[in-house]
């Protein structure tokens, strides 16, 4: 499928979903430019709003519209809306139960040249952790535009890892993904990769690698981070014996520490956590950054060696 920009897709469809219900409204941190949102206040200027470089303020601020019945989703970079806000989210938004949809754009080293201070790796960490949130991040386009619809159906808080710029469709238009199912993209019986988001594509191309050298590698999409599809994981590495977790952010909490709870619980297995190990971010385009942090592709495969051994 061709590449298309994650922010377009984002912006489409949060606009065809204003045009169906009046409670969607959207708050913008001063970026609706940068996060594909512009065309969105540009069909709806009665139900936007941009409230400055407040990200802290943008929070309570839906909170309080979520609380008289709204649906809000508030946009920023990762780094803002989980760091930076992180006290409204806890008491605002997940202590009161508030049905705000958080879209944090660049995560982990999508955020390329606008370098550590913007390059959340721990904003995994900080939203599995908060009572009540979802945690969902779309791989591509096509998974974007079947998952927002869902997001803002869901009465609960869900927070949104939003790649902005142009990515691979790997999903066929309007496929059928569910809010908190994980989703097998690629069967295979020696190891189970693992992945989320821009990692998906990176699993995908080490599933490839793996193949010539005559392991088949089964390739899960956990576009649904929390609540984690449990049933679907378990199954997979109970045919495989060994998993590698594929994620864009710390492994402190991250994705890697998610399926690692639930696999040291019910299924012992050897696994690998690829993500980044206790570093800050760097200014880089992404594909320098990936192989930086060994989140591409040969680092994946060559993780996967490491826990077929261990078999």
């Amino acid at each position: 499928m061709p590449d298309q920009e994650m922010r377009a897709a984002l912006g489409a469809t949060l606009n065809r979903l204003m045009d169906e219900d009046e409670r969607i409204l959207l708050v913008n941190a001063d970026l609706a430019g940068a996060l594909g949102t512009s065309a969105v206040i540009k069909a709806h200027p009665d139900r936007c709003y941009d409230v400055g470089i407040q990200e802290a303020n943008m929070t309570s601020f839906a909170a309080g519209l979520a609380s008289s019945g709204f649906i809000p989703f508030i946009a920023s970079f990762t780094a803002f809306t989980s760091r930076r806000a992180c006290d409204q989210l806890m008491v605002s938004v997940a202590f009161a139960k508030q049905p705000v949809k958080v879209i944090g754009g660049d995560p982990g080293v999508s955020a390329q040249i606008n370098g550590g201070t913007h390059m959340s790796f721990e904003d995994v960490a900080i939203m599995r952790s908060m009572a009540g949130f979802k945690v969902v991040e779309p791989a591509d386009p096509h998974s974007m535009e079947v998952l927002l619809p869902q997001i803002a159906a869901d009465p609960a808080p869900v927070y949104i890892r939003s790649f902005r710029k142009k990515r691979h469709n790997i999903y066929p238009e309007h496929p059928d993904l569910k809010l908190g199912r994980a989703e097998i993209v690629r069967e295979g019986t020696d190891v189970s990769l693992i992945a989320s988001g821009v990692e998906l594509l990176e699993a995908m191309k080490a599933a490839e690698i793996l193949d010539k050298e005559g392991v088949h590698a089964e390739v899960i999409d956990v576009h649904t981070v929390k609540p984690l599809d449990a049933e679907t994981i378990l199954a997979s590495v109970g045919r495989t014996g060994a998993t590698v977790t594929c994620d864009n952010a710390s492994v402190v909490g991250g994705l890697g520490d998610a399926v690692s709870e639930v696999v040291s619980e019910a299924h012992p297995v050897p696994i690998t956590r690829i993500g980044v190990h206790d570093r800050v971010g760097q200014v880089g385009p992404l594909d320098f950054l990936l192989d930086e942090y060994h989140l591409s592709a040969p680092w994946i495969a060559k993780a996967a060696r490491k826990v077929l051994a261990a078999k």
